[in-house]
């Protein structure tokens, strides 16, 4: 992570040429072990970051950004060497200015791609071009150094406020405040301590504008500031992609990967929640279960890639029809189960049939043509009396095994919750449609 800063001063310990190592031995002070150990940190960080894209492919994009990132400020502060400068003279400074506002376009560029955001190359790669502009036209000078880190300082805060500011934004929804917080804090902490430079350079150019290669004191704070908000960096970086892979983990661990819809064990687990809760609060519960109608005939004449299509159509006018706090999941093959939270009898019945004439109501696109499929649907309600799930759940099973044996394509009731809470409710049977599958 580099400093920011441009201008070169000849150290007075090594006289106008020094050493030929990377840094002279007679001008190793406080502040050129810094900058190496900085250089080396950023360097060891670009090769975790390139073997993890290896590996990790869904943030691919963002680690192989953040790995030029490590690459383009690394070798910037290897251009503050003897060597360096020796090899390339006054391009040296040119080249590690660029070098340090490049590696922290890639790092914005790499939090907008890590949380799906437009990448804003445009407005980028512009100011980029503004900056190689107006560096050229500053040039090399030392008289120019004011100006130099002026315009380095003012434009590594921008883009890390921005970057901070546009993680916060983008990354609210999938991981929550306090995990994003983690990566905003030391962008917004660097973007500060980067505007704090630009401001000394203009008050006072003896500390602002020195070289950083010169053991002065704020160069020595500077130096270390930079090594732990690299630290805090990198860490909160890699925090964030565990933390993606956990999440994705534990939706693939509760979600059924045909249908994307709840699996049998979070919908038991929701169900559980639901039945605790109703028994809290005394709120009615509803529970429909669902079943495809001859869905083995399906896969018996078009194959099971098709049963599949059908699967995730039904699927979607399930979830489509359902309110925003009902919970649809697939529980098993053909058949599907629907929480109704805070819902009496007569809104169970509703929810059931709309959720079958959502099926039913027109044919299914696959294998080439259309095709109208039904659902039966067995609806049950917990009653006042019943603690466990698997209760309300056997009974939901029942009504749907005697909506399938009384013709399906109809709702029925279960007859033991047709009395709940002094609402009576008889069973529900709609009346029976032609179905070209039945």
């Amino acid at each position: 992570m580099s400093p920011g800063t441009v201008d070169e001063r000849v150290c007075e310990a090594c006289g106008p040429r020094g050493g030929r190592g990377l840094f002279d031995t007679a001008c190793m002070n406080d502040a050129s072990i810094l900058i190496l150990a900085l250089a080396t940190q950023q360097l060891l960080f670009a090769t975790g970051w390139l073997l993890s894209a290896r590996y990790l492919a869904g943030a691919r994009a963002a680690m192989l950004h953040w790995a030029g990132f490590c690459l383009a400020s690394g070798g910037s502060l290897l251009l503050f060497t003897e060597l360096a400068r020796e090899a390339l003279g006054g391009a040296a400074m040119m080249l590690r200015n660029t070098g340090v506002v490049l590696a922290f376009v890639l790092l914005r560029r790499g939090l907008l791609a890590f949380t799906r955001q437009p990448l804003r190359d445009r407005e980028q790669w512009a100011l980029f071009a503004a900056f190689v502009a107006l560096m050229a036209v500053i040039g090399l000078a030392p008289a120019q150094a004011v100006e130099r880190t002026v315009v380095i300082s003012a434009m590594m805060s921008w883009l890390m406020v921005r970057a901070a500011i546009e993680a916060i934004r983008g990354g609210c929804a999938e991981f929550g405040g306090v995990p994003v917080a983690v990566i905003g804090s030391p962008l917004l902490l660097l973007g500060s301590v980067m505007a704090l430079r630009a401001v000394l350079a203009l008050t006072n150019p003896d500390t602002g504008a020195v070289s950083i290669t010169h053991a002065a004191h704020f160069n020595i704070m500077l130096l270390l500031t930079m090594v732990v908000i690299s630290s805090m960096l990198h860490v909160a970086l890699g925090f964030l992609v565990m933390r993606r892979m956990v999440l994705e983990l534990q939706h693939l661990s509760s979600h059924d990967s045909l249908t994307r819809l709840l699996n049998r064990r979070a919908f038991e687990q929701r169900l559980a929640q639901e039945v605790a809760a109703s028994r809290r609060t005394g709120a009615p519960l509803g529970l429909l279960m669902v079943d495809i109608d001859h869905f083995k005939h399906i896969n018996d004449r078009f194959g099971h890639h098709v049963g599949d299509t059908a699967l995730r159509q039904t699927a979607q006018r399930l979830a489509q029809a359902a309110r925003l706090n009902d919970v649809v999941a697939r529980v098993g093959g053909e058949e599907f189960g629907v929480l109704l939270p805070a819902t009496d009898a007569a809104g169970i019945r509703q929810s059931a049939e709309r959720l079958r004439h959502a099926v039913g109501h027109e044919p299914l696109a696959f294998a080439d043509g259309l095709h109208l499929v039904t659902v039966s649907v067995g609806a049950s309600m917990l009653l006042t009396q019943e603690a466990d799930p698997e209760v309300v759940l056997r009974r939901a099973d029942q009504a749907l095994y005697r909506a399938k044996a009384e013709g399906r394509d109809r709702v029925v009731f279960d007859t033991l919750a047709q009395v709940s809470d002094g609402d009576v409710a008889t069973p529900l049977r709609a009346a029976s449609r032609p179905a070209e599958l039945r």
